[in-house]
């Protein structure tokens, strides 16, 4: 197990050129949009759902049956399901070519 302490190896920095007053730039978060809350917690929410056929183990696609009961547990009301599932379908696309380098 590594050093866990939080101290800096001025050695470590050095290895990659650091600086020995080097500092992990804080994290900005994620801004999500009020408009794209419920399609964000949608696409998070169905991260489980990737089906991956086949040898490869590479997924093709969220498997959508799963999609009515998620749905559901995110509380989504039926007049905002069509453009929540529009809108994770986006993001599924993108995170396909992401997976798949393309």
């Amino acid at each position: 197990m590594g050093d866990v302490s939080g101290r800096t190896d001025p050695e470590a920095l050095a290895a990659f050129g650091l600086p020995d007053d080097f500092q992990t730039p804080a994290d900005p978060g994620l801004e999500i949009w009020p408009e794209n809350e419920s399609a964000v917690q949608l696409f998070v929410a169905m991260g489980t759902q990737w089906a991956a056929p086949g040898m490869t183990g590479r997924p093709t696609g969220m498997r959508y049956e799963a999609l009515p009961a998620v749905m559901r547990y995110c509380s989504i009301p039926a007049a905002e399901q069509p453009g929540a599932f529009a809108a994770l379908r986006i993001m599924e696309r993108a995170a396909m070519e992401a997976i798949n380098g393309k």
